[in-house]
């Protein structure tokens, strides 16, 4: 469903729990937020997070999962800036994996190079300093490790220049624009933007938004009530 008919769903919903309509102002802020929340619980929420088990729900835990994070995945090649950081693209969100060249010659022997792709290890800062003194398994050109820091992804050994980053970029705030008629908001669908979120979720994601505005007018049914439809999906 466009940005409209969610916007006219929830305030169907609202309406029916007796809390009045939702204001576009109203509704920009809080869609933004659900926007940020949905990102979150399909990439993994940290506080599902245990030493022992990894979340449920998280990236690529399993197929459908992936599908419905599939549109925000992107390959992105980096070169190694002069300062030795391999540069995060400004809408990186969420890491997926790191890649580096490994060039060499074809098996058929006739002097024509072949690259493979080498998967990255990534590391801790203190599992790198114990890496780059360790003689029995130094990072190599065929095991390299990376790090994350705030000026970009320290790769080693430093004789690797490009890498392939693959991450999730943040989904588009989504917006639902008007313009004044009779003094009342009305839908301008040329300058709105849609959910940045597959079909399948988005009455999820209004549903979402519902327990944001039960939750500001203090309507205890209709947060009940959509907690339980969050859980169960039904």
């Amino acid at each position: 469903m466009n940005i409209n008919e969610s916007f006219l769903l929830v305030n169907y919903i609202v309406n029916k729990f007796r809390s009045g309509s939702i204001s576009p102002l109203e509704w920009n802020i809080v869609t933004e937020a659900v926007n940020l929340d949905a990102f979150k619980f399909y990439t993994g929420m940290p506080e599902m997070y245990n030493l022992r088990q990894a979340p449920v729900m998280g990236w690529q835990s399993n197929q459908k999962v992936t599908d419905i994070n599939r549109h925000l995945h992107i390959p992105y090649y980096i070169m190694r800036s002069a300062d030795g950081y391999f540069k995060l693209p400004s809408n990186y969100a969420a890491f997926s994996s790191i890649m580096t060249p490994l060039c060499h010659n074809s098996k058929e022997c006739d002097g024509t190079p072949e690259t493979d792709w080498r998967l990255v290890e990534v590391v801790t800062e203190a599992e790198r300093a114990i890496r780059l003194q360790n003689r029995v398994i130094p990072p190599i050109e065929t095991k390299p490790i990376a790090s994350f820091y705030a000026q970009g992804v320290m790769v080693d050994p430093t004789t690797i220049n490009r890498i392939r980053l693959a991450y999730l970029r943040y989904p588009i705030a989504p917006v639902w624009n008007y313009t004044i008629v009779n003094g009342q908001p009305v839908y301008n669908a040329a300058n709105s933007k849609d959910w940045d979120w597959p079909a399948l979720i988005h009455a999820d994601l209004c549903m979402r938004i519902c327990k944001y505005v039960g939750i500001n007018l203090r309507e205890d049914e209709l947060v009940r009530y959509m907690d339980e439809r969050i859980k169960t999906g039904s």
